[in-house]
């Protein structure tokens, strides 16, 4: 007697841990610097260096950069910039991660706080928001079939689930030039840039991933000529590209996480040598995670007529694609403006983040909430300052329908926002209109008892004495032919043929003719 086994290769979540730290320094204006009056704008960004697991403790090492824009009315040229960064080596205990594990740490700035101490110093503090996740691949090798024994019957069951066929971290990088449009100033300083990601899309295709999106890219300047108002210009850059990968093929199912590593803009000159040319690079980080669904036919029991089997079980979490799909969101609010800083002259650009707050799963939906921080820069009519930011807070609340969706499901929604639109809608106030993205991916996870081994043991004499040779039976309610023939030592093929049965269905009532096997 032969076991066949079948090697499955499976994802599992081990911990799922959320800690916050907090970072805060003083920083002195550097010397080449103007005083600081009035703090314009501020933004910060996370980047992970190292991440490190030792004994149930994993280690991360970063650091928070920093950057602001702030006013100095002493000074004939308005508008400055400065920037610094924080380092952070943090160590986050975590039950049951090990040595071996993979883990993903994904940082969010949810406060940040700079304020001035006097003219040449300022204060920065933030709070970091960290989720670790850890996972390893873990194999399990469940009996499929058995050969080489005529007298031995197999009960036969499917599987629905996930198998793992790639999970490896890559980055994506997008790197190019951009001309100033002809009615635009030389530069002479940037002042101010931000690059963000819109309407960022995955496709696998056979031995690739096709990678597709938008950069939306803002940047304010100084221009060259002497006493010229400040400049800005905004684009939004479509950009694309494919990450080989020979095993993937377009009817797996991708879980691909991007978030931005690093980003730059620099000013270039042109052919003639004036300032007229933008560089930009940003690396994306990927986390990529590629399943692929398959429909498995393992060992549920075993029955002999010529010696007793006993299988072993190993209680197994296996995890089977619930749902993916992709909600939108529409979020809509009207900002009213502090008249203090003057009334709006022109809009600039505006920017949002997508948090989310809560996901709540309910019967065959789920519930997100969640907020987008907006930021619009404007031109206001204040000689004093001209430059100004407005910050607001729009909450937003979407139903997912999940069908099947439990408290034990694996839940993944990665948010972005997928348009955002601003315009006046009166004096001092500005019409907000956008649009969030929810790519939702859903696993479901069940115990399932895999038969790993089976032991072969002698019929007891005393048992096999009593068993009746042949015996009329009526059957119960949760009676099958298989319990049928493993209480009466004979086979399913053998009451089948006997009481010319074709097929397995029997129901409760029914008069049956079971005969033992000649054992």
């Amino acid at each position: 007697m032969e076991f066949i086994k079948k090697n499955l290769h499976m994802n599992r979540v081990k911990t799922n841990v959320y800690t916050q730290i907090t970072l805060e320094d003083d920083f002195n204006v550097p010397d080449i610097k103007s005083d600081i009056d009035e703090i314009i704008t501020d933004n910060g960004k996370i980047i992970i260096e190292n991440i490190r697991v030792n004994n149930q403790k994993v280690n991360i090492k970063g650091k928070l950069c920093f950057s602001l824009l702030y006013g100095s009315f002493n000074d004939n040229k308005l508008l400055h910039n400065m920037s610094g960064e924080i380092g952070f080596d943090e160590n986050v205990n975590v039950d049951g991660i090990e040595d071996t594990d993979s883990v993903n740490v994904k940082c969010e700035i949810e406060d940040l706080s700079i304020g001035i101490i006097n003219s040449r110093k300022i204060s920065v503090k933030a709070i970091v928001g960290m989720r670790l996740v850890g996972e390893d691949i873990c194999d399990c090798q469940p009996v499929v079939d058995i050969t080489g024994d005529d007298n031995v019957d197999c009960m036969k069951k499917q599987l629905d689930m996930s198998q793992v066929v790639i999970y490896k971290k890559d980055i994506f990088r997008i790197k190019d030039e951009l001309d100033l449009p002809a009615n635009k100033l030389n530069m002479s300083e940037i002042l101010w840039e931000s690059l963000n990601l819109r309407s960022i899309n995955t496709k696998l295709l056979n031995g690739k991933i096709e990678l597709t999106g938008e950069m939306q890219m803002f940047v304010l300047y100084e221009a060259e000529e002497e006493n010229a108002p400040v400049q800005w210009m905004e684009s939004v850059i479509p950009f694309g590209g494919a990450i080989e990968l020979p095993e993937c093929s377009q009817d797996m199912i991708a879980d691909i996480s991007t978030n931005i590593a690093n980003s730059s803009v620099s000013i270039k000159s042109d052919f003639d040598g004036e300032q007229r040319v933008i560089e930009y690079e940003m690396v994306l980080d990927l986390n990529i995670k590629i399943f692929y669904e398959e429909q498995v036919t393992i060992v549920g029991d075993v029955n002999s007529t010529s010696c007793k089997l006993i299988p072993k079980f190993l209680p197994t979490k296996m995890n089977r694609l619930l749902m993916k799909n992709n909600s939108k969101c529409k979020v809509t609010d009207k900002i009213k403006l502090d008249t203090q800083k003057g009334s709006i002259m022109q809009l600039c650009c505006s920017n949002g983040r997508v948090k989310i707050d809560e996901i709540i799963p309910k019967e065959n939906v789920i519930m997100v909430e969640g907020i987008v921080d907006i930021d619009i820069m404007y031109i206001s009519s204040d000689d004093k300052m001209p430059v100004c930011m407005a910050k607001e807070i729009v909450p937003f609340s979407q139903e997912v329908e999940a069908y099947g969706v439990n408290e034990q499901s694996i839940v993944t929604i990665r948010p972005s926002l997928e348009q955002l639109n601003t315009n006046m809608a009166g004096n001092n106030e500005i019409e907000v209109k956008g649009y969030v993205s929810l790519d939702c991916l859903i696993f479901d996870v069940y115990l399932e008892n895999i038969v790993e081994s089976i032991e072969e043991q002698p019929f007891d004499k005393n048992e096999l004495q009593k068993a009746p040779c042949i015996v009329g039976y009526r059957v119960q309610k949760g009676d099958t032919l298989w319990k049928i023939a493993k209480k009466y030592f004979t086979s399913v093929e053998s009451i089948r043929t006997i009481n010319e049965l074709r097929s397995d269905e029997i129901n409760e009532g029914d008069m049956l003719l079971v005969v033992k096997a000649a054992i």
